[in-house]
């Protein structure tokens, strides 16, 4: 009974993953296709820790113009893996309606997508499991 109070637990906590990664995604693409390409410049990097003690990823903190205010912002879907180098320029790709959350054109989503369905699959075996064992 336990074991199904985790399963449970698990299949409802993928599911909101999910969720907020297809609107994430979604969110991405409607950026992606009418948002403004920009040229920023790399200021700061965003550390992040990896699952190592001894790794971690950096994310590029940009700075760039949109008419004729400057913003900055961490490109939110940088993999962290292969920053570019400080004071270097990048294109990324902005909503007005959004300024302040950049998107590095050429990257996608997709692993993200793919990890949370097949995270999804696994909840939904761990529950069947759970139950053929009542």
């Amino acid at each position: 009974m336990l074991f199904l109070g985790v399963a449970l637990f698990v299949l409802v906590m993928t599911v909101r993953m999910v969720k907020y990664v297809l609107d994430l995604n979604a969110d991405f693409r409607r950026v992606r296709r009418e948002g403004v390409r920009l040229q920023a410049e790399v200021v700061d990097y965003d550390k992040r820790t990896g699952d190592r003690a001894d790794e971690f990823h950096l994310r590029p903190i940009v700075r760039y113009h949109l008419g004729d205010r400057a913003y900055q912002g961490t490109v939110s879907n940088a993999s962290g893996s292969n920053p570019p180098p400080l004071g270097s320029f990048t294109t990324v790709v902005v909503s007005p309606k959004t300024p302040y959350v950049p998107y590095d054109p050429y990257l996608g989503i997709g692993g993200a997508v793919v990890f949370a369905f097949a995270a999804l699959a696994a909840a939904v075996g761990m529950l069947s499991w759970a139950v053929a064992r009542l």
